[in-house]
């Protein structure tokens, strides 16, 4: 028998041992694809569950917490008696992930969330080394249809454990104190019929197999985001004609002399930098003023200076030539001149003294960390509140009369109709046009209405095409209600870049009216203008002008009062930071504008905010102002590559991440460690963390002695 070639038996060997390796490599790559797309599958799926109970009206998911743990009633029985479940226990199964319930009565069809504190829950559980901080899901099996589940146990039925196990052990779940539980369930059974309408329809969408839900569009963040805020807006409005009565200057500036200096003050000073900017900081002062029952300062320029004493007259306040501020507030020369009439330094042993917490030192600011209601120093000055953010941040002081006095204003922002329009209605009470700039708004109507929409484009002499084209198809989108009562709506365009504003017209031509301010021809037509209306006055400095525009600042001025008098809506587009502080602004003040008692029948004033598709690849972080509108939903549940969008904004900014999809972007989770503030990836704030905090931060604030004009020089001594 003839032997075998050895050269080629070595051959045949080695390529035995390559395909055998093949084999296990392919068969790798298999069990792992496998083993990935599985668990992101319910990864993913129970992100989906623990946001969309949002949509039904639900107002909190946090389970971490006690301040944060919500309870929601039933979106199809919310009467449903409090015997429904004596106990109620959740169970992963390692088959088919199915929940069983037990203990629920026959056909009731329930949607909640529970108080889940140590105190009143029992968790067992075997945790997987991958999972040990995630949410588990425990839901009925979703690729059955609704009328399959038994009664009970349908789409409905979500229920969520902290912490969750490896899928070959069992969940188990003891909830106690039901009926705690069942009185917070009653009281929170109501719920928006547009939400529960989305809810269910984005429901039946997972039940027929669409990808499950991780992340958010912009206009599905803006659904839930926005909510009626009609009712508590006009108790602000109610609240702050009550504070005028109490604090405004009109009543403080007569009183007796012993009472007016036991009085207090909140100073609130802006320096003619950017105008949304500085806006915020005088009405960041006037909330103030209204949480902590002081009266409001307007500062006059130069006024930061100790040794100022101004000149009875001749008091320049800030954008003073155009913008008129309420007699209700005070100027610091007309507080120092009161101080020496009635000696309040002397006869009462009160010097006139001024606390400074500046803002934007996040580690020397006690925004967190003290009850400002004791401080007693005669004025306050919140310095650096350049946003809606500053006084926001009340809301998590670690002192409960601080959060309260905050809540009140501002409202719950876990529950987005609580929510009141704050900054427009201050807006409207403290604030003003001169008559200069009211002729310009009149002139640029033409005798026309209001008109219906209004539309903010800051496009930093862009000439973005995607820009421009975005938001024509959201004006578009916004005027179809319109067109059966307005054949003609009439839509007013302002932005930093007039150019633009041809193209829109264009755009719109036989479908809408589109007017603007065109400061040139304003100026060529008026023969004896104002000098504070010329082209001249009150330019930009060099520096902003590609922030600004080149055209005088005055115009920036005549723009916003001229878009606020829009009667539905204000659109805010740009070729890269959308809702800006400027176009926040001027819609909450056309909102508050509008707003009036339901019995009344107006429509609805809106906010939307125009995207293009090239500003939501990395979704909504590219939007990388701190206090711009969407900065809050920047996170991880903003999706990606989004196509472009017309979406519903609100009108008061969010400071926090408690509401509906909103989450931390990392840059902010760095920028709140900085002020003290310790946030999970979810938003949460660690609040346990904040004491020890706050005891760490020993250094005192900045205490400025106001010096006082002698009785002499005021004329005003004693005999």
């Amino acid at each position: 028998m003839r032997k075998p070639n050895n050269r080629v038996w070595a051959e045949l060997k080695k390529e035995l041992v390559r395909s055998s390796n093949l084999v296990w490599v392919a068969a790798l790559l298999i069990w792992l694809v496998l083993s990935t797309s599985r668990y992101s599958h319910w990864h993913s799926l129970s992100h989906h569950l623990l946001h969309s109970t949002w949509l039904s009206g639900t107002h909190n998911t946090q389970l971490t917490h006690r301040h944060h743990s919500q309870n929601s009633a039933s979106l199809s029985s919310s009467n449903a008696s409090a015997s429904w479940v004596p106990e109620l226990k959740g169970t992963f199964t390692d088959a088919n992930q199915r929940t069983q319930f037990k203990g629920l009565q026959d056909g009731i069809n329930v949607h909640r969330e529970y108080d889940y504190d140590d105190d009143d829950m029992e968790v067992n559980s075997t945790r997987s080394s991958h999972q040990d901080n995630e949410l588990a899901l425990v839901a009925p099996d979703l690729h059955q249809a609704p009328h399959q589940h038994s009664a009970g146990t349908t789409l409905e039925n979500v229920v969520y454990l902290h912490n969750s196990d490896s899928e070959e052990r069992a969940n188990v779940m003891h909830i106690h104190n039901l009926s705690q539980v069942v009185e917070t369930v009653k009281e929170q059974s109501t719920f928006e019929t547009t939400s529960s309408q989305y809810l269910y329809k984005f429901q039946n969408a997972e039940a027929r197999g669409s990808p499950s839900k991780s992340c958010a569009t912009v206009e599905e963040m803006g659904r839930v985001a926005v909510s009626s805020y009609a009712d508590s807006t006009l108790r602000v409005r109610k609240r702050i004609k009550a504070y005028f009565r109490q604090n405004g200057a009109s009543h403080v500036r007569e009183l007796p002399a012993k009472e007016f200096c036991q009085r207090g003050f909140v100073f609130g000073r802006a320096a003619e930098d950017g105008l949304g900017n500085d806006i915020y900081k005088i009405l960041t002062a006037a909330g103030l003023s209204i949480m902590l029952n002081r009266s409001l300062i307007v500062a006059e320029h130069g006024s930061a200076n100790p040794a100022y004493f101004g000149l009875a007259g001749h008091v320049r306040l800030p954008f003073g030539d155009y913008l008129r501020y309420s007699n209700e507030t005070f100027s610091l020369s007309e507080v120092k001149r009161l101080w020496v009439k009635h000696d309040c330094a002397g006869e009462y042993q009160r010097p006139l003294t001024m606390i400074v917490d500046d803002f934007q030192r996040p580690t020397r600011t006690k925004v967190f960390c003290e009850d400002w209601a004791k401080w007693r120093h005669p004025i306050i000055w919140f310095k650096g509140t350049t946003d809606s953010n500053g006084l926001q941040f009340f809301l998590k002081n670690q002192h409960r009369i601080m959060r309260e006095l905050a809540l009140v204003l501002f409202g719950d922002p876990s529950k987005p109709s609580s929510r009141p329009n704050v900054f427009g209605e201050l807006f409207k009470a403290f604030i003003s046009p001169m008559p200069v700039i009211e002729e310009a708004v009149n002139w640029a109507l033409q005798g026309r209405p209001d008109p219906d929409v209004a539309v903010h484009m800051r496009m930093l002499n862009s000439r973005s095409r995607a820009a421009l084209y975005a938001v024509c198809s959201c004006i578009r989108t916004v005027l179809k209600d319109l067109s059966q009562s307005n054949l003609f709506p009439q839509v007013v365009i302002v932005s930093d870049t007039p150019l633009v504003i041809k193209h829109i017209k264009g755009q719109l031509e036989g479908f809408a009216q589109v007017s603007h301010f065109d400061y040139k021809f304003f100026m060529d037509s008026h023969h004896n203008l104002s000098k504070v209306m010329t082209g001249n006055y009150f330019q930009p400095p060099e520096k902003r002008v590609k922030d600004w525009g080149a055209m005088p600042r005055w115009v920036a001025i005549v723009d916003m009062f001229l878009a606020a008098r829009a009667k539905v809506a204000v659109i805010s587009g740009a070729n890269r930071r959308v809702g800006t502080t400027y176009a926040q602004l001027l819609a909450s003040l056309a909102a508050a504008t509008r707003t009036v008692d339901k019995t009344q029948g107006a429509i609805p004033f809106k906010f939307y905010s125009s995207f293009q598709t090239s500003l939501l690849a990395e979704g909504l972080a590219g939007q990388r102002g701190w206090g711009h509108v969407w900065r809050r939903f920047a996170g991880h549940l903003s999706c990606k590559n989004q196509s472009g969008q017309c979406a519903e904004t609100p009108l008061l900014p969010y400071a926090w991440w408690d509401g509906p999809w909103q989450s931390p972007a990392p840059r902010d989770v760095q920028r709140m460690l900085a002020y003290g503030i310790r946030l999970s990836e979810a938003g949460h704030v660690e609040e346990a963390s904040l004491p020890k905090t706050c005891m760490s931060r020993k250094a005192p604030l900045e205490i400025v002695q106001l010096m006082l004009p002698s009785c002499k020089r005021l004329k005003l001594c004693r005999q």
